[in-house]
């Protein structure tokens, strides 16, 4: 006996049910389905950093018109380098150098040149890296 205000669900409302719930279903995939990422890269890794060693340091000074200022100065890496900046004022300034193999040549400012007594320690900051600057 069927109670008052109760309902029954037939046979035909529980397949339309399914069915429309199946619609919604792939609707949903296929609107999910149409995100794409493109494939990437990603990793770690290390290397040694070796370092140089300075050797044979010989300084030009400016005999023209003041012997205490430097012009320029070279020196030997123990390896090949592509850059080389070198400071003789302990890193507060650094000068371009011309690297040939293993031999450095940097130039000072020809507006300041450094005097012996401001050369107080030389810093060499050099790379093999084909672009190490960027």
């Amino acid at each position: 006996m069927k109670r008052p205000g109760s309902k029954k669900f037939g046979t035909k409302r529980v397949i339309g049910l399914v069915l429309a719930m199946g619609i919604l279903s792939a609707a949903t995939y296929a609107f999910t389905n149409t995100n794409t990422v493109t494939a990437a890269a990603a990793g770690e890794g290390k290397g040694t950093i070796s370092g140089y060693t300075a050797s044979d340091v010989d300084y030009t000074f400016n005999t023209a018109t003041d012997p205490a200022t430097i012009t320029a100065y070279t020196f030997t890496l123990n390896q090949n380098a592509t850059m080389v900046k070198a400071s003789l004022d302990g890193g507060l300034n650094f000068d371009d150098c011309a690297v040939v193999a293993t031999v450095v040549t940097c130039t000072t400012s020809l507006l300041d040149p450094p005097t012996v007594a401001e050369a107080v320690s030389l810093r060499v900051i050099a790379s093999n890296d084909a672009n190490p600057l960027t």
